[in-house]
């Protein structure tokens, strides 16, 4: 049934009842005018229309214009459940919301027969007709507008996501410097959030002085109409901060100013940069000016762009008369210049690059280049110059020198050669007839013929001659080792043989002194080595038989230390004390040197010439030891033998 049979019945009934006044007449009429004015609004409205039972929710009228806004026609609608207005999510709840809330207005969604859903704004009211309650719905399409305002929203999603993304700060104001809106960044600069900004201004933020500020900043963009760029320098955290801000008029459609947008970003890096970049090229200035060498910057044919004042001082002019000169015309020799821009070009640099230059007044001198190429606006030569002239002039003398040197080596090498010579000589003529002279002495002393007192003066032959050939062998072993002919012949040993051997030659000296002598040599430590056997027998025989002879009393020992194992190398300690008359400290130092002792009238009352302990100390440095010495004057003498040993691996 259709709104035309709902208002047409009441009005028939009215017309054919005999019992009707005019009155009734007249109302009835107006009631159908009001019908018939309705339904021409109703079909001609521009939005659909719609008109269902309230209880049921069937389709009673609507007009075409929402029938073309679903797609279909009247007659496919009317009779039809409301449902097939609306999509199937939102089907019965939107007409039971209109039911619920008559009279206002919501939105919601319609379907098309072709399932295209569109966006409607629908309002509703309750409408009462002989008892009967209907629904009547006005249809608003909307769509566009919703695409338009989720265009819109999805533009200020973008623009908000640049500015957040942007590096930069950046702030709205209003006319009278209140903050409107900012960015993340500005807001975490002044340690809030963005929606706390607003309504807030400078004197919130910042000391007044620095607001003042501001506030003349803005009032100046705002009155002049134009942009305002400047650099600031604030404190934070104990620290500068310095910014580079952009202040520009904020206007509306109409051109009107509304207000102050402000960007700004921290250059502090920069700054100090910037600072780092001014101090560095004042280093340079400095180092350039006033490095003790001259420093050139010339291009490839010469042209002096500048010089420091080494420079002006080593050319005898100043900067301004050498920029007048060629740099090529200051060569002696011209061809230097070439080889040197050869090198140059074809490495990049050249170092300590030897020639000469002349001076204006013509003078010349000795130079020493170290040439760099450097990209200032075009490729130029960085030249280190240094006056060499005192130092070739002292290289000179040296030469000189080491000529006179190598000369007077050459001729000590052949008085060296010459001595061994005369020794190996000497020591030949001498061996023979001392050896000799001891034959028939001890011939003579042997002879049964013989008085007793020549026996003894043929013994004290013998011994004589004994020990002037031992001064001739110890002469011979010195001359060996300072010419470097002395060799170390390394074969099997057994240390601990070695020592109770010297222990047995010694054994009539220590019996006459009546002197305890002990070895102490542990059992853990290694007894066999690869070593030069008779310069160890020569060094300890040497110290044990000086202990022994200036032992009266008491005892001599020999103790045995081994360090470490290092690979097949041990480090072997051998002392050899005594509790004989000992040696004054300040006569130490006297102990090793040749021809030396401690005193005189040892030598009288002990016998020895001094040479043994320069031998012993000499011999064993040559197999890389030391011997070093301690003593207390009169209570005896130790002598520590440090050497290296090779072991004998099994």
């Amino acid at each position: 049934m259709v709104l035309t049979d709902i208002m047409d019945k009441p009005g028939a009934s009215a017309v054919s009842s005999d019992e009707a006044g005019q009155e009734v007449l007249d109302f009835q009429a107006e009631k159908l005018k009001q019908a018939i004015l309705y339904k021409v609004l109703f079909d001609q409205s521009m939005n659909g229309e719609a008109v269902a039972d309230a209880d049921t929710g069937i389709l009673l009228e609507c007009n075409e214009t929402l029938a073309r806004m679903v797609g279909r026609s009247r007659e496919e609608l009317i009779g039809q459940p409301q449902t097939i207005l609306h999509p199937p999510q939102v089907g019965n709840s939107s007409f039971k919301r209109h039911l619920t809330m008559g009279g206002e207005t919501i939105e919601t969604q319609i379907i098309t027969k072709e399932g295209i859903v569109r966006d409607v704004e629908i309002k509703s009211n309750h409408i009462n007709i002989s008892g009967r309650r209907l629904f009547h719905g006005e249809f608003h399409d909307i769509t566009e507008r919703k695409l338009a305002e989720e265009a819109l929203r999805e533009s200020e999603r973008k623009h908000r996501t640049l500015l957040e993304t942007l590096p930069q700060k950046i702030f709205l104001k209003d006319i009278n410097s209140v903050y409107i809106s900012c960015n993340e960044n500005f807001a975490g600069d002044l340690r809030i959030r963005t929606e706390e900004i607003a309504g807030r201004t400078d004197y919130d933020f910042f000391p007044k002085e620095l607001a003042d500020k501001y506030r003349g900043d803005d009032k100046e963009v705002v009155e002049s109409g134009k942009a305002k760029e400047v650099e600031e320098k604030y404190i934070r955290d104990g620290g500068p901060v310095f910014v580079h801000t952009i202040k520009t008029p904020l206007k509306d459609g109409q051109g009107n100013i509304i207000g102050v947008l402000g960007i700004f970003h921290d250059i502090t890096k920069r700054k100090k940069a910037e600072e780092a970049l001014r101090e560095s090229e004042e280093r340079y200035r400095q180092l350039f000016e006033h490095a003790p060498f001259g420093i050139g910057l010339a291009t490839l044919d010469g042209k002096v762009l500048a010089a420091n004042k080494m420079m002006d001082l080593i050319m005898g002019c100043s900067t301004e008369e050498l920029k007048a000169v060629n740099l090529a015309n200051t060569y002696v020799n011209p061809s230097d210049r070439v080889e040197l821009i050869s090198i140059v070009k074809k490495f990049g640099h050249v170092v300590d690059f030897p020639t000469k230059f002349k001076r204006r007044d013509g003078t010349e001198f000795d130079v020493s280049l170290t040439v760099g190429i450097v990209d200032i606006g075009g490729t130029v030569l960085q030249t280190q110059v240094q006056d060499i002239t005192e130092r070739k002039k002292a290289e000179e003398k040296l030469r000189e020198a080491n000529r006179a040197l190598g000369a007077a080596k050459e001729k000590a090498e052949e008085l060296n050669r010459l001595k061994d010579q005369l020794l190996h000589n000497t020591h030949h003529e001498l061996r023979t007839p001392l050896n000799s002279i001891m034959g028939f002495a001890g011939v003579i002393s042997a002879s049964p013929e013989a008085t007793e007192k020549i026996r003894d003066q043929a013994k004290i032959i013998h011994r004589s001659g004994k020990n002037l050939l031992n001064i001739i062998n110890d002469i011979l072993t010195l001359a060996r080792i300072d010419a470097g002919s002395e060799q170390i012949i390394k074969v099997p040993i057994n240390l601990y043989a070695i020592l109770r051997g010297i222990g047995e030659l010694l054994a009539k000296e220590i019996q006459k002194n009546q002197i305890e002598f002990e070895i102490e040599y542990p059992a853990s430590s290694p007894k066999t080595f690869l070593a030069d056997g008779e310069k160890i027998q020569q060094i300890i025989s040497n110290l044990t038989n000086n202990a022994v002879k200036f032992t009266q009393h008491g005892q001599v020992k020999i103790k045995v230390d081994c360090g470490e194992i290092i690979g097949d190398t041990v480090e072997c300690l051998i002392s050899v004390s005594d509790t004989g008359v000992g040696i004054p400290k300040e006569k130490l130092h006297l102990l090793f040197q040749r021809f030396s002792q401690v005193d005189g009238s040892s030598t009288r009352k002990y016998g020895g010439n001094g040479l043994g302990l320069a031998i012993s100390q000499s011999l064993t440095r040559l197999m890389g030891g030391e011997i070093k010495v301690t003593s207390e004057f009169g209570k005896g003498t130790t002598f520590t033998l440090r050497i290296p040993l090779t072991l004998i691996l099994d």
